[in-house]
């Protein structure tokens, strides 16, 4: 079993994994995740826009590490976005505030942008 070394908790009680299918080649999923113009129109949950400026963290709270990978097959690219939380107290706090409905709706939302750039 794996384990977090500092708490002792298994990373399965740490862990939030959200998957998307996009029907694009990964090099145009990465460009919309990773270039500033296409992430200012799908970063984060519908109704709260990209600013660049905001804090999600306070001074000396537990981090958590976010791993993003593009799966590309015959043009189709599996999208997984994995977080691993410092503690399973912090997961149920960041799911009980809506995280992982936030992010999915961000990823829903880069599914608009990425079809629209597969078409210009």
């Amino acid at each position: 079993m794996s384990a977090n070394a500092s708490s002792g908790e298994a990373i399965a009680d740490r862990e939030v994994v959200i998957t998307r299918t996009y029907d694009v080649p990964a090099r145009l999923l990465f460009e919309a995740w990773s270039k500033p113009e296409h992430l200012m129109k799908w970063f984060g949950p519908v109704g709260w826009p990209l600013t660049f400026d905001n804090a999600f963290e306070a001074p000396g709270s537990e981090k958590m590490i976010m791993t993003i990978t593009f799966d590309e097959k015959r043009g189709k690219t599996l999208l997984s976005y994995h977080t691993l939380f410092a503690s399973a107290a912090m997961k149920r706090e960041y799911v009980g505030m809506g995280f992982a409905e936030g992010a999915g709706s961000g990823l829903d939302q880069l599914a608009d942008v990425v079809a629209a750039m597969k078409t210009v």
